[in-house]
């Protein structure tokens, strides 16, 4: 099953430059399940974890060499005024249209290259934006772009969800009422470069 859209943290991110535009890839895409408003406990959203791999910004793990990574969740609506519909317009360089809203599918972006700009707040640091990246012909796949389904995966995360996105996993709807089923071992292979012809949207 597809991850639709209805209308930070990571790991070894140590000395990722910071309001910087630096190239990036998105490796995961994880469906969080269903949670209520923590402004409105009658309502209830579903929410969903971005990975990107910044294959540019790399460290040795036993004799391998590998990318950092970093992570955001975000409510899953491509709502022009929400955080991810934002996010999302900005990537593709235009907002998107009502039937467009309609018809996204998130599985449309894994393994899309972009460029991601890391902002500090404080003591903490997050994705502030993202850009589309046209050139990328020689950017490396470091990690095997993949889903995570809370429904079809159940316990079996995405091997780069960091601990805190797996306890909103495991907090949700879904997980609580649930048992978890046997997901599939197979990771999924790293898509083309698609060609993006200049002022057309990546997606």
């Amino acid at each position: 099953m597809a991850i639709t859209s209805n209308g930070g943290g990571g790991q070894e991110v140590e000395n990722l430059p910071v309001e910087v535009r630096l190239k990036s890839r998105l490796v995961g895409i994880c469906d969080l399940g269903t949670h209520v408003n923590y402004k409105d406990d009658t309502k209830l959203q579903r929410k969903v974890g971005f990975i990107w791999e910044f294959p540019e910004h790399t460290y040795e793990n036993e004799g391998k060499v590998i990318a950092k990574t970093w992570c955001r969740c975000y409510t899953n609506s491509t709502y022009k005024l929400g955080h991810m519909g934002k996010m999302l317009a900005r990537w593709r360089g235009k907002p998107f249209t009502e039937e467009e809203e309609e018809a996204f599918v998130l599985d449309t972006l894994l393994g899309l290259p972009c460029e991601v700009e890391l902002e500090k707040k404080g003591n903490s640091v997050g994705i502030d934006r993202v850009f589309a990246l046209k050139e990328a012909d020689s950017l490396p796949c470091f990690h095997a772009p993949q889903t995570y389904e809370i429904e079809r995966d159940g316990q079996n995360f995405h091997p780069l969800m960091p601990e805190w996105m797996r306890k909103e996993a495991q907090v949700s709807k879904e997980m609580a009422g649930a048992a978890a089923s046997p997901a599939s071992t197979e990771a999924a292979q790293a898509p083309e470069d698609p060609a993006v012809d200049a002022g057309d949207p990546p997606f």
